[in-house]
């Protein structure tokens, strides 16, 4: 039996998780002059024994520290938390052998002589998210502060069902193809890479159709209508129009097509005598997002589909505004000269829009459908 390997990227999906691979840690982290010697066997998610050497520090700092540790490390970092110019060491692990439910555990330098453990807190006991907390946990350091992001459940919802646009579709693809579908679910980062080198046949995701993709990457017909949008927090009157993001700094995920077309935004502020300012650029975009409510940055440019369902999701903290770029759209994304499964993708769209599911999906999901979408698109950027 025929099997196609498709890569599910997070853009448009409701909820999903990652898989999560635990390897040996044995690691030396270090933060300027300072920093530690990890290691860890990491294979029992029972108990694993944790040895920490600090690096750069006095006694009794400097002691090498031994701990019987529950659970597995996935990934650990090293910044200055507390600013005393001491490295501090963040162990992301998960507790459970399903890799659900994690935790952050950092050692705080208090100068070159001490080290204090600290845990984060545990999100069950927060009443303002545990009821609809079920775990599946991802861990971020970003500038210092520790970010975690999991999804919320309603109480109809069902654990470890992925939800979202992309993932009704793979739904009707499976009863549509004549040949097994393998799926796997992927943050952003590698994903073009793995379908360009053939480890993955088809990206089923939000692809910003772009002349620099094209090189090595084929597009099926697009999916939405993906023109980049400004997104501000809610009530900031300082911003209501294009020309009032003079100057101010501006969050994007690195290596985006939202990245590339800030250019497009600077000639529209030029034009009203500003110009562009800061830009930031984020792993992911709930880091972005995560910053624009802390005020860390002034505003966010991501496609309105993207947008649109943020704003509905927390429309107490976001506030959509205009856009800031040229038709964009996106489309789901084969190696070059993979001729026979970019048809076959393109008659299951053609199917999907024919019967009106394809409309039905992107209301659902979107809040929009958008009937009058290009067979094909020939990008200006």
């Amino acid at each position: 039996m025929r099997c196609i390997y498709f890569i599910l990227g997070l853009l448009f999906c409701g909820t999903a998780h990652a898989q999560i691979t635990f390897e040996k840690i044995d690691t030396t982290m270090k933060m300027g002059k300072s920093g530690f010697r990890v290691n860890c066997r990491n294979n029992n998610v029972t108990t694993n024994q944790l040895s920490i050497r600090p690096i750069g520090f006095e006694s009794p700092a400097s002691e090498t520290i031994n701990i019987p540790m529950r659970g597995r490390i996935a990934s650990l970092d090293v910044d200055d938390l507390n600013r005393d110019g001491q490295a501090d060491l963040v162990l992301f692990l998960y507790t459970d052998s399903a890799a659900t439910h994690g935790t952050a555990f950092a050692l705080i330098s208090d100068g070159k002589t001490t080290l204090n453990p600290c845990a984060l807190n545990d999100p069950t006991f927060d009443g303002k998210i545990n009821s609809g907390y079920r775990g599946h946990d991802q861990y971020t350091l970003l500038e210092g502060t520790v970010l975690l992001r999991f999804p919320l459940y309603k109480q109809a919802d069902k654990d470890d069902q992925p939800t979202g646009f992309d993932n009704e579709l793979i739904a009707d693809l499976r009863k549509y193809a004549p040949f097994e579908i393998k799926q796997q679910i992927l943050p952003w980062t590698g994903i073009l890479a793995g379908v360009s080198t053939g480890k993955y046949d088809a990206a089923i995701t939000a692809v910003i159709i772009t002349k620099e993709r094209l090189a090595s990457l084929e597009f099926t017909s697009p999916i939405a209508d993906a023109t980049h949008f400004y997104l501000k927090r809610k009530g900031d009157k300082s911003i209501s129009s294009i020309k009032d993001l003079n100057g101010k700094t501006v969050g994007v995920q690195a290596g985006s097509a939202m990245l590339a077309r800030l250019p497009e935004l600077s000639a529209m502020l030029e034009k009203e005598g500003g110009k562009l300012g800061k830009v930031v650029e984020y792993t992911s975009y709930p880091e972005a997002y995560q910053d624009l409510a802390l005020g860390r940055v002034d505003y966010v440019v991501n496609t309105v589909i993207n947008l649109q369902t943020l704003v509905v999701e927390k429309p107490g903290t976001f506030e959509l505004g205009q856009a800031v770029s040229g038709k964009s759209y996106p489309a789901w994304a084969v190696a070059k000269g993979n001729t026979e499964l970019l048809n076959f993708l393109n008659g299951f769209i053609a199917k999907e829009k024919e019967s009106g599911r394809f409309a039905e999906l992107q209301k659902k999901w979107f809040g929009d459908s958008f009937p009058n979408l290009p067979t094909k698109w020939d990008p200006e950027f």
